[in-house]
């Protein structure tokens, strides 16, 4: 597909319902999602197999994390430039590849190498989904759409941890890698026969320098980095939570690794009730006034886990209860923050939906790795780290005001 708007003159005749498009993107954005969740249970089985240290194997996060993130960074730009479709078509393909890789590995360099070009692939869809959603819907429409998509995307990626442990359980760490190839096979199959092109013809592709000048004002604009700063925070919380959560549970709660993926069903809940909220409440309420209220709910729900853990609660309620309520708040202030930061620049919104995706991922990527050093016999090192940075994102959100209140730009 050559580097003009084209093709997307030719689809803008075949362009499918905004509304039959939620369902494939979600699918296609969850991939990714779902992907990193689904193994964290498994880690420890994977660990004891290969008999590996706790920072090998927190590689298999962190650098995953990190590949997931370059391809954030690459795929947005490359969209903008080649169009949506083959550009996740060729993720999903990578993704695939990956997943055998892993399915296969007979050491743990080779996990953790099948985890990197997983990872590396599935980044396509998440942020080229949202250029798609940035395409498709009218202006005044995308925080909700959005909403829609992550309050899906979200609930599959709270369940993902009880499928793998499940998974894990009944089978071995293995399995969880399994179905992630059958699913891929069947988001591939369904994108290939249903995804249309998406990118508009107006929306001419930026010379290789356009993107570098691109990502530098975004860079420089002060709303796209409290956007940025706030996307950081709720994934690094649940990154951290997710990724070391499950060795707490079996070494200081005597809890079996399906009882962790039982447990995490709260959090599942807790996304699900904050995306529908932003639905049903956007119109009346207003996308800033739900961030405030989001970033304020995960806050406090953060200092009542810290508070529960240094009182020695220990137990499985005590740590989970706690998280409904933040992924509660989390699902309040992601749609809103993600739909101010895509439309900062219409016509770039991949590259825009990158950059974002990228510094969430590596901010993530180092406060898992940062981590590894702290003691899991206990919760609260792991409750303590995310009530600082949940209070930290509270702080920023209060001093930026205005900046982060949704404001679609016209230009590029």
């Amino acid at each position: 597909m050559s580097g003009t708007a084209e093709p997307g003159a030719r689809a803008q005749d075949r362009r499918a319902p905004s509304g039959a498009l939620l369902p494939l993107l979600a699918a296609i954005t969850a991939v990714g999602a779902i992907t990193l969740n689904i193994y964290l249970p498994a880690r420890p089985a994977a660990q004891a197999e290969f008999n590996a240290s706790a920072f090998a194997t927190g590689l298999t996060v962190s650098l995953a994390g990190v590949a997931f993130a370059i391809g954030l960074l690459c795929y947005g730009p490359w969209s903008d430039r080649r169009g949506r479709r083959p550009v996740i078509l060729a993720g999903l393909g990578l993704f695939t590849v990956g997943t055998a890789v892993a399915a296969g590995a007979t050491s743990m360099t080779m996990l953790i190498a099948g985890r990197v070009i997983q990872a590396l692939g599935s980044a396509a869809g998440v942020t080229v989904g949202r250029a798609v959603v940035s395409d498709v819907f009218p202006r005044e429409e995308i925080a909700r759409s959005l909403a829609y998509l992550t309050m899906v995307v979200a609930v599959a990626n709270a369940l993902a941890p009880s499928a793998g442990g499940l998974l894990t359980h009944w089978y071995s760490w293995r399995a969880v890698f399994a179905a992630l190839l059958v699913a891929a096979a069947g988001v591939f199959y369904w994108t290939a026969s249903s995804l249309p092109e998406t990118l508009r013809p107006l929306s001419r592709p930026p010379p290789s320098g356009g993107i570098t000048r691109t990502i530098t004002a975004l860079l420089c604009e002060p709303t796209f980095l409290a956007c940025a700063l706030q996307n950081i925070v709720v994934y690094a919380a649940f990154l951290v939570f997710a990724s070391y959560m499950p060795f707490v549970m079996t070494r200081a709660l005597g809890a079996s690794v399906a009882g962790y993926g039982a447990w995490y069903l709260l959090i599942a809940l807790g996304y699900f009730l904050g995306n529908f909220a932003v639905t049903r409440l956007t119109t009346h309420v207003g996308s800033s006034r739900l961030l405030r209220a989001g970033v304020t709910i995960q806050m406090l729900a953060s200092l009542l886990a810290l508070a529960l853990a240094a009182l020695h609660y220990w137990h499985p309620l005590a740590v989970f209860g706690p998280w409904l309520v933040l992924a509660f708040g989390q699902g309040l202030i992601l749609p809103s923050v993600t739909a101010t930061a895509v439309a900062l620049r219409p016509a770039a919104a991949g590259t825009a939906a990158g950059l974002l995706g990228f510094l969430q991922q590596i901010g993530a990527a180092v406060a898992v790795q940062s981590m590894a050093i702290a003691s899991f016999t206990s919760p609260v090192p792991v409750s303590a780290f995310i009530a600082l940075v949940c209070t930290a994102a509270w702080l920023a959100a209060i001093m930026s005001g205005p900046l982060l209140e949704y404001r679609p730009a016209a230009g590029t």
